[in-house]
């Protein structure tokens, strides 16, 4: 029996690139045709896996070119002298008209201060106003993130005004048990730092549960510590929620990637006596953080990101159904 076999030519659609110019091209330039004779050849390939594996390096192509218009080329073995760089690759896919190709993209890193604003200490109105800057300046506020701050409620009020109620916080550790200790005697500072240490590593439901039994102990005499161990207990345990691997987790569960800045910022600005106005220390800073963050490294973990962004996705998927349920 005779097979019908469907033709399709891209000049039944005008909308669509003509391969005539590039033929040209490998007509004129044999070699660029040797790889794909060689996969014929050597390999036994079929013409659709040929045309598979063209059209998957050709994608890579255009995603390396584009990388490089933003990062600029790459240099083994040299350190990058620039704010985005080359940060490894990750798979990724590209919707084609009746399937998706996997491909594998390059990713780049931008590790930077964000923003400045001049204020006082624990003030939900610069917090707010820095939060609203950066969203005037590009940031979407509906893109889940994960916030790691100190106990602060005016920098937690200026995030819910901001990017939303039920936005992922997480308290910083080091912060909180340094107040617990503050409630404590001496000799009960090493059980505490266990405890903590030990409760960290678990999910979140054992860890908030084996935090709240060290806190029912303490209340029989150290009702203090007992009250500072079960304040915003749940948002301790955020990242273990979110599921990253323990090395990401040990990073994200202090503020120490930016406390390294500002200690470096207070050594560059500490022979200052006299300053003049707002302005001026807001320049100050602005130049200081420029020149230290040429020193800034990657955080610790920073391969497990992609796992965080994944789980933060995910939740924001989860909060958009839930929404659009509650309003029927």
């Amino acid at each position: 029996m005779t097979e019908r076999y469907l033709v399709v030519s891209t000049r039944d659609n005008p909308s669509t690139l003509d391969s005539s110019a590039l033929a040209d091209v490998l007509a004129n330039d044999g070699q660029l045709l040797l790889p794909m004779l060689d996969l014929i050849e050597n390999a036994e390939c079929a013409v659709d896996d040929l045309i598979d594996v063209m059209g998957r390096a050709t994608i890579e192509a255009v995603l390396l070119m584009s990388a490089a218009g933003v990062a600029g080329p790459k240099q083994q073995g040299k350190k990058a002298d620039r704010d985005v760089v080359y940060h490894g690759s990750q798979k990724g896919r590209v919707p084609l008209k009746e399937r998706e190709l996997r491909v594998d993209k390059p990713r780049l890193r931008r590790k930077h201060v964000l923003g400045l604003r001049e204020g006082a200490a624990e003030n939900a109105v610069a917090a707010s106003a820095s939060s609203a800057d950066l969203v005037a300046r590009g940031l979407d506020p509906k893109r889940r993130r994960l916030f790691v701050i100190d106990g602060s409620k005016a920098v937690w009020k200026a995030i819910d005004e901001v990017f939303g109620d039920g936005t992922p916080v997480q308290r910083r550790r080091n912060h909180k048990l340094r107040n617990v200790l503050g409630h404590l005697p001496e000799e009960q500072h090493d059980r505490a730092r266990s405890t903590f240490k030990a409760a960290f590593k678990l999910d979140m439901k054992e860890g908030t549960a084996k935090i709240e039994q060290y806190a029912t102990w303490s209340e029989r005499e150290w009702t203090g510590a007992a009250g500072s161990l079960r304040e915003g207990l749940d948002e301790m345990f955020t990242i273990n929620r979110l599921g990253p691997p323990s090395e990401l987790r040990r990073c994200l569960g202090t503020t120490n990637i930016i406390d390294n800045g500002h200690s470096a910022l207070r050594d560059r600005v500490r022979r200052v006596k006299n300053w003049r106005s707002g302005s001026m220390a807001l320049r100050w800073t602005a130049v200081a953080f420029d020149a230290i963050a040429q020193g800034f490294r990657r955080i610790m973990g920073y391969r497990h990101l992609w796992m965080l962004k994944a789980a933060l996705d995910e939740s924001s998927n989860d909060r958009s159904l839930a929404e659009q349920a509650k309003a029927g």
